[in-house]
């Protein structure tokens, strides 16, 4: 740290001890009027990057291994590393490796969380609800085996909330919320359940948060900020986060980047985009649509479907 008058200069370095390699590093130039802001500000970009450069270079060790010499602990990043892709096939091979890794030790909650992660991700891509039930099963596994991160907490309120029970699932997201107060998937299911409880303003500042600071593949942080702009009624802010989602495997994704093209007067690719929801799940519907929102407030649906019905997709 170097202090110039009313300036502070941080740098922060990473080197890998074992081999002396530069892995990272980053300069911070700050005003010292709030020191305590500057500090807490810092702080956690560092955490973030640390988190994500230290999870990259284990994975990076671990795929250099083959893969009948795999241990527990090589099976779970591995999976860890393909649910990272966001795609169909990942996502199962993310269930695969996570699903050998439990097996190789099932007392590991932190497996069980990621399983459970991966079995709540899969779920949006198949119409099997046994995924979700499975993704239940893994992380309530995950809570009796001690796992105090609160990635498991942030799964269960994500499927309390898709049961209806609201209460319930914003006690889990607290919960979770105090463990894992950084943690960039947790702050993704804390980011959706504020978009689905109508306070969109709340999700979207989640969304600009995780986008300055999550150090892994920022997609999904561009998808969640789609939908809260979209709400929001910043049709153009909405089209611009949904041009750089550019892993939109999950038909609804499709089918509200249709909606925000018709808000956008853009009828012709507003058709475009739900034929695609169609490719990837056939015979979708708007009533399917309806069935499938997790929104509390009936305004919030009706918004997407004003869009729809712009792209002259409902009567």
């Amino acid at each position: 740290m170097r202090k110039a008058g009313k300036r502070i200069r941080i740098t922060a370095q990473l080197v890998e001890a074992a081999a002396g390699n530069h892995v990272w590093a980053e300069r911070y130039d700050r005003d010292l009027e709030d020191i305590f802001a500057v500090q807490d500000e810092v702080t956690e970009r560092i955490v973030w990057a640390l988190a994500g450069k230290v999870a990259f270079a284990e994975i990076s060790r671990s795929k250099v291994r083959r893969q009948e010499h795999l241990d527990a602990y090589d099976l779970m990043l591995r999976g860890i590393e393909a649910f990272h892709r966001f795609t169909r096939e990942n996502s199962a091979e993310a269930v695969r490796f996570l699903e050998q890794a439990v097996a190789a030790d099932p007392a590991s909650g932190r497996a069980h969380a990621w399983l459970a992660q991966a079995y709540g991700f899969q779920a949006g891509f198949e119409s099997d609800p046994s995924r979700d039930d499975l993704a239940y099963q893994a992380a309530t596994r995950a809570l009796d085996l001690g796992d105090s991160d609160g990635l498991a907490e942030a799964t269960l309120a994500a499927h309390q909330w898709f049961l209806g029970e609201f209460d319930s699932a914003e006690t889990y997201m607290e919960r979770a919320v105090t463990l894992g107060p950084n943690n960039p998937y947790i702050l993704s299911w804390q980011g959706f359940m504020r978009l689905w409880q109508g306070r969109s303003e709340e999700a979207r500042a989640i969304g600009e948060r995780l986008r300055r600071l999550d150090p892994l593949d920022p997609s999904w942080v561009h998808e969640f900020l789609a939908f809260a702009n979209y709400l929001l009624g910043d049709y153009t802010a909405s089209l611009e986060f949904f041009r750089k989602w550019n892993k939109m495997e999950p038909y609804r994704g499709f089918a509200n980047l249709a909606a925000c093209l018709a808000q956008l007067g853009r009828i012709s690719e507003a058709q475009a985009a739900w034929r695609k929801c169609l490719d990837y799940r056939p015979g979708f519907t708007v009533e399917d649509y309806k069935r499938g929102s997790m929104y509390r407030r009936q305004e919030d649906l009706d918004h997407w479907l004003d869009g729809l019905r712009k792209a002259g997709l409902i009567g």
